[in-house]
């Protein structure tokens, strides 16, 4: 297996990558600064992977074109940059073998959560509005931007994980090529309509008459347009599942992968005895497989009290009355107090009404 970090800055990541995961032949480790690509190369020596790691002084988009050929082409590539990913996703995409695992990481949260509209759009091809979802449409539309890039060499995305953690977004797709499929993105692809009052969140796929309008059914507010974002499913269960199963039994179960041949990348440290991290990555993955699929975004019930100046109901007792009326609910990553949920906003909002009135 051939793995690609094209900014590898000391290279540490890629040092674990060759001790951690036994079928990688081969780590390519680029910086286009000389003195990290010096670290590199030291790290690589004391950490005894010299076989394994190549360091390369390039830049990394021009490495990636470079490494388009079919057989230089990379099976996993590691985007992780000081802020946005989105000038590495053509390059990227183009270097990909078929079913290849992208990872890509952006950290420029900021202009995802809406504080520049413009900013967001010229980066990742959708507007970006300050809405309370926040953390959802950053991570949904990153996606958008990489599904954007791999239908201009006709291939899809399958989200295997996608996470907002602390400062960053965080996802991993398999890239597949599919032409058909490609024809079909718009029904992953949606505008959003949020509520700046009762903040209400509605969805309009592409392609269809825009049965939403302008003003909000709940409390006639105008709605504030964003987007496009992907709205397909952020998660793979069964992948996120042995993932957990992996860490739990604590051993190298390559079987337990034979679906994602490559996905094994998103495990770098996860076959360690010593894994430190475990009870916060269980954790994690947990609420990243009990999200619902069928609510695209997570309701906060902060915004929804203060909407209506009451203080913040029991976060249970809002969603034990969903529940007792027939929905589904889901607690999500996203953020601790917020949970995902199938029943529609005008019902959300009777309950928030009653629970206050009976106080």
């Amino acid at each position: 297996m051939l793995k690609g970090v094209p900014l590898a800055a000391s290279g540490l990541r890629s040092v674990r990558f060759c001790k951690e995961v036994p079928f990688i032949d081969c780590v390519i480790s680029n910086d286009l600064d000389p003195v990290a690509v010096d670290l590199i190369r030291k790290n690589a020596q004391m950490n005894n992977v010299e076989q394994k790691l190549k360091p390369v002084n390039h830049d990394a988009i021009q490495l990636m074109h470079s490494s388009s050929g079919f057989e230089t082409r990379f099976h996993v590539i590691d985007i992780d940059p000081y802020g946005t990913a989105s000038p590495f996703l053509d390059a990227s995409i183009n270097a990909m073998q078929e079913n290849g695992l992208l990872c890509v990481t952006s950290t420029d949260m900021a202009v995802l959560c809406g504080t520049s509209a413009g900013t967001s759009l010229g980066k990742y091809g959708g507007l970006a509005v300050k809405c309370s979802p926040v953390h959802e449409q950053a991570i949904r539309l990153l996606l958008h931007a990489i599904q954007s890039a791999a239908s201009r060499h006709g291939k899809v995305i399958d989200p295997l994980l996608s996470l907002s953690i602390d400062f960053y977004a965080r996802v991993y797709v398999r890239l597949r090529s599919s032409p058909k499929e490609v024809k079909r993105i718009a029904t992953k692809t949606a505008i959003m309509f949020s509520c700046p009052g009762c903040k209400s969140i509605h969805l309009q796929s592409l392609g269809k008459e825009n049965a939403i309008g302008s003003e909000c059914s709940i409390c006639d507010s105008k709605l504030v347009i964003s987007g496009p974002l992907y709205c397909g499913s952020l998660h793979d269960r069964k992948f996120i599942s042995d993932l957990i199963e992996q860490i739990n039994t604590n051993e190298e179960i390559l079987s337990e992968f034979k679906d994602y041949p490559l996905a094994e990348g998103v495990c770098d440290d996860f076959t360690r005895t010593d894994l430190g991290s475990k009870t916060k990555l269980l954790g994690l993955l947990h609420l990243a497989l009990e999200e619902l699929e069928e609510a695209p975004f997570y309701v906060n019930p902060d915004h929804l009290a203060a909407t209506i100046k009451t203080s913040l109901p029991k976060t249970e007792l809002l969603k034990s009355a969903l529940i007792n009326a027939g929905y589904q609910v889901s607690d999500t990553h996203f953020q601790r107090s917020c949970f995902k949920t199938t029943a529609p906003w005008d019902f959300i909002w009777h309950v928030m009404r009653t629970i206050h009135r009976t106080r």
